[in-house]
């Protein structure tokens, strides 16, 4: 009888453990929510700060949540606090290989901070891991297109117009029913809006 009450109590404790991190991962999520309608609907510098304070506690609950990260960074890209933005994007490289979307980012921050050497490392590092998506999505259509056109943006930001002009101009061949965003996007001066988000 002890004994089947013990495998029980164990077999409890074990379910509850995951109960446990499921419940805090939710929490953590809830409260990003949250950081992020401060960070955007907030009218002050108070609530950017309460927004800072919030994703932080949902950093703390989830560590390893690389969202969580990036949301702290856009909240300190809109502060202007452009290097502390490249410190959360770098946390997120520790455990998360080949985050291009984030490469992209560290790049566009050192280039607002007016270290065009730096930015083209993160640019070019971006750039291997579509290449790499690229040849892992060959078969889905929806998703070789997305990274082909992250593709394009960040040879443009490269500043290698002939590159990037050809990957424009296949992508309009290949996929005709995009065609008005993928020139809107071709037309974008990356450059000046980079200069230009935050103001």
């Amino acid at each position: 009888m002890k004994a089947k009450i013990r495998f029980i109590i164990i077999g409890f404790i074990i379910l509850i453990i995951p109960i446990g991190l499921i419940f805090k991962r939710t929490i953590a999520i809830e409260i990003q929510r949250e950081a992020i309608q401060l960070y955007r609907f907030g009218d002050s510098q108070n609530d950017l700060d309460k927004a800072i304070e919030r994703i932080n506690l949902a950093i703390k609950l989830a560590p390893k949540n690389y969202l969580f990260y990036a949301t702290k960074a856009q909240i300190l890209e809109s502060q202007k606090k452009y290097r502390d933005a490249i410190n959360e994007f770098q946390k997120i490289n520790e455990f998360k290989d080949n985050y291009a979307e984030g490469n992209v980012a560290i790049g566009m921050n050192y280039e607002r901070l007016g270290f065009a050497d730096s930015s083209k490392i993160f640019y070019n590092s971006a750039l291997n891991s579509y290449n790499l998506r690229i040849e892992k999505y060959a078969k889905d259509k929806e998703m070789l297109y997305s990274e082909r056109l992250n593709k394009a943006f960040v040879l443009a930001m490269l500043e290698d117009s002939v590159n990037s002009r050809l990957e424009f101009n296949q992508l309009k061949k290949d996929y005709p029913e995009y065609l008005e965003m993928i020139e809107q996007i071709e037309r974008s001066d990356y450059k000046e809006n980079l200069v230009n988000i935050n103001k």
